[in-house]
């Protein structure tokens, strides 16, 4: 098949680069050749056809000055673009997107279509940019008291698009226009998938754990859960035998798991660097080596949970990917890929992500809001990270994390019940499952513990898999 040939401004090249093979070659899996232009805008062509697709390229037309700006944030209440009304075959999930950046043209609509081809006033790539690389998040300061870019203040919720994937909406929209005008054009098919991730804050409640906090859980365990079978194995697992504690439930979460054919990654810390936020545990310990063998021996994966204090940290960052590294070697684990997850999904960007690249992790599957669930990348697809510091791509990847059972479920967040749950899940499943991206979750394997919690999660996986 014949290369594309994309002409985008001398401005921004490597920005522009940057997102042209994100969206054409990652997303739909498209060979391109990138050329400069004198236009302020991107434009598409095709071998020998006449027809030329043209995007308007309102962020890359900044002045140097405005980059990472206040002043280039998108000015809100955003417009919306009847894109159902324009393009009907374009897969999104309302029939209104909205403009993150781009202008009107000047038949007053956001599409313009001729003899010679197409134009969008959307802006496309700049809109695509802003949501990957967390643009915003970058320029604006605000943070929470565990220093994390709060969900409040993000575009997606004031605007109210969290819960959709814009990101692939709008590569759909540019889609469906590439496809009026070169219908022979093939792009690359994906497959959706749920793939359930385990943050291993505490291995075990009990085991190991100071007769003190044993006793105030087995207190716990009659008064406020019920369950006499739960303060037993409290017990016995403070008494040595660490397979029946109650939050080492990693046969459950597998055979669960592989009911559904589906692969969990578990993602284990290997540092304390917060004396109240860091739960300690080593990674020598009898359970810990036992629950590394029957995830590999399963055919599930392992990753790093990186502790609070490592998200700005390389030397931290280092010791503790290095410790997971030698240990995997040492049991014989071998992985093709190791990713990570930032305790408490503390992130700064870009460098979280700068730092991750630099000691060697393939992915990182942080990008989730805590207050919120939803797209806070704006995407269910993997892709390649930006540095918006340093002006450059980086070699991991994020893939993101759209629900935490947290996030979902605690008072200190969205505080909703199973029932309401489970309706978030369903949405955002749905549309994941639209543009056959990854539907990933996060569920702990501490929130595990009573058969309620229990049944829960294997409804959840049901629904996520039954859309």
């Amino acid at each position: 098949m014949e290369k594309l040939k994309v002409f985008a401004p001398r401005k921004y090249k490597q920005e522009i680069e940057y997102i042209c093979r994100v969206v054409f070659f990652e997303f739909l899996g498209l060979d391109f050749e990138l050329l400069d232009s004198e236009e302020n805008e991107i434009i598409v062509t095709l071998g020998n056809s006449n027809k030329t697709l043209k995007v308007k390229a309102n962020l890359f037309s900044l002045p140097e000055k405005d980059w990472c700006s206040l002043s280039s944030l998108p000015k809100i209440p955003l417009e919306k673009w009847n894109v159902k009304n324009d393009l009907p075959e374009a897969l999104v999930c309302e029939d209104s997107i909205p403009v993150i950046y781009g202008q009107k043209l000047q038949n007053r609509n956001y599409i313009r279509q001729d003899d010679t081809g197409i134009t969008l006033g959307l802006d496309i790539f700049g809109s695509v940019f802003f949501m990957l690389t967390r643009y915003e998040e970058y320029v604006i300061k605000a943070r929470d008291i565990h220093d994390r870019f709060p969900a409040s203040e993000s575009l997606a919720l004031k605007e109210g698009f969290l819960l959709r994937p814009i990101v692939n909406e709008y590569v759909e929209v540019l889609w469906a226009a590439m496809n009026r005008l070169w219908p022979g054009l093939k792009r690359n098919e994906k497959m959706y998938r749920v793939i359930p991730t385990h943050d291993i804050d505490s291995p075990a409640i009990a085991y190991k754990s100071p007769w003190k906090r044993v006793v105030k859980g087995a207190a716990g365990d009659i008064l406020k859960r019920k369950s006499l079978s739960i303060m037993f194995k409290r017990i016995q697992a403070k008494l040595g035998k660490f397979d029946v504690d109650p939050a080492y439930t990693f046969d459950f979460i597998l055979k669960t798991s592989e009911k559904h054919g589906l692969i969990s990654e578990f993602y284990f810390m290997t540092g304390h660097s917060h004396p109240r936020f860091d739960t300690f545990y080593n990674l020598n310990g009898e359970h810990v080596i036992e629950a590394l063998k029957m995830i590999y021996q399963r055919g599930h994966r392992i990753g790093l949970h990186a502790s609070y204090n490592t998200y700005k940290d390389l030397d931290r960052m280092k010791i503790e990917f290095e410790r997971l590294v030698l240990k995997m070697n040492k049991l014989g684990i071998k992985q093709d890929k190791i990713g990570n997850r930032q305790h408490f999904l503390r992130f700064e960007v870009p460098t979280t992500w700068r730092v991750l690249d630099q000691v060697g992790v393939d992915y990182d599957s942080t990008m989730t809001f805590a207050q919120h669930v939803g797209f806070r990348t704006g995407t269910c697809y993997e892709y390649t990270v930006y540095d918006l510091e340093q002006r450059k791509p980086l070699k991991i990847k994020e893939k993101p994390l759209m629900v935490m059972d947290g996030t979902l479920l605690d008072e200190k967040y969205m505080n909703l019940g199973y029932e309401e749950a489970l309706n978030y899940i369903k949405i955002l499943a749905n549309r994941v499952k639209m543009f056959n991206g990854d539907f990933v979750l996060l569920w702990h394997n501490t929130m595990l513990i009573t058969d309620g919690q229990k049944r829960f999660y294997e409804k959840v996986l049901d629904t996520a898999m039954s859309v």
